[in-house]
Formats: C-alpha cells, sequence, structure tokens
C-alpha cells in the first residue's frame, strides 16, 4: 500500500528530485504566481501559490487537497527547497522579466 503524501515525505522528495513512491523525477510546473509539482504515478502533487510581486509561497496543497495549508514553519522550508533549484528560480526569472517588457 502507498503511503499518504505528507509535508515530511513531500520535502524530502523535492530535496531529492524524484517521487517518493515511484522513485520518477518530478515534474515542475513554473507560473508567475504558482508552481506545480508532480510525478507521473499520480501519488505526488505538490501546488504552491505565490505572491507574485516578492515571490513568497502563501499557502500550499498535497495531492489536490481541499484543505491548503499556511504554516509558516512549512512555507518557510517549501520556499528554501524550491528556490534552491536551478530550473525553478531560471523559469520564474524569465516569467518576471518577461511580464516587466508587457
Amino acid at each position: 500500500m502507498i503511503e499518504k503524501l505528507n509535508f515530511e515525505i513531500a520535502i524530502n522528495g523535492l530535496a531529492n528530485n524524484y517521487c517518493p513512491f515511484c522513485k520518477n523525477p518530478l515534474i515542475y510546473d513554473v507560473q508567475l504566481d504558482s508552481i506545480y509539482i508532480s510525478c507521473g504515478c499520480g501519488n505526488f502533487n505538490i501546488s504552491t501559490f505565490l505572491d507574485k510581486y516578492n515571490g513568497d509561497i502563501l499557502l500550499y496543497y498535497l495531492n489536490h487537497g481541499f484543505e491548503g495549508n499556511i504554516q509558516k514553519e512549512h512555507l518557510k522550508k517549501l520556499k528554501h527547497i524550491l528556490y534552491r533549484k536551478k530550473e525553478v528560480k531560471q523559469k520564474l526569472f524569465n516569467l518576471r522579466k518577461s511580464n516587466q517588457d508587457l
């Protein structure tokens, strides 16, 4: 039986950049106001919503849950791990730059 995704499992998966359930690499969909992280197996989904002006994470959901989480310690850990990833930083930079050009 597959273990339920909780915050610690999610953080470990993000830190290692793979799904803890199927061991495949994570897929990042970076938008100006959100970052979605998923895996093909469907058991690892994280939705984060950002302040589009300063980049702070305001809220996150695990596995399409009905209730988001706003615990400051969790938001800080998520931001720290996500913003260390070159792929995420580069996409956010490009989105902000193209948004300024408009």
